[in-house]
């Protein structure tokens, strides 16, 4: 081969291996990182968590707190000194829960009602 011949297709081989080795270091995009993570604007509902309330809410909160936390305790003391499966009533604002004592109290919860037709019996071949 002509010299001439061998130096072009030296060249060509050169250029095709630094073309294919740039195309496979392209770098990555970044990738986003955790939104929960960040420390900054936090936007939607992770918002509500960390806002102050007024003095209004903050004693209107305690005193739901102070309220819950005592129909919690007289329910609680509800199955003290009560037979295992003794039914019990729990008088708590204006509603009277039934249940009963079950190494503590369990209400009972309402029978949804029966609105869906019985399964058609299913004939087989």
């Amino acid at each position: 081969m002509k010299m001439t011949a061998k130096i072009a297709l030296f060249s060509a081989a050169i250029v095709t291996m630094g073309s294919l080795a740039a195309c496979q270091s392209m770098t990555q995009p970044p990738k986003p990182e955790h939104g929960m993570m960040q420390d900054g604007p936090r936007d939607g509902h992770h918002r509500m968590k960390h806002r102050e309330f007024t003095p209004e809410q903050k004693a209107a909160w305690e005193q739901h707190r102070a309220e819950r936390q005592a129909r919690f305790e007289q329910i609680q003391k509800a199955c003290e000194g009560k037979a295992n499966g003794q039914a019990v009533n729990v008088q708590v604002g204006d509603r009277t829960l039934e249940g009963t004592c079950n190494l503590r109290f369990e209400p009972k919860r309402p029978q949804p009602p029966v609105n869906a037709p019985a399964p058609a019996a299913v004939q087989a071949k």
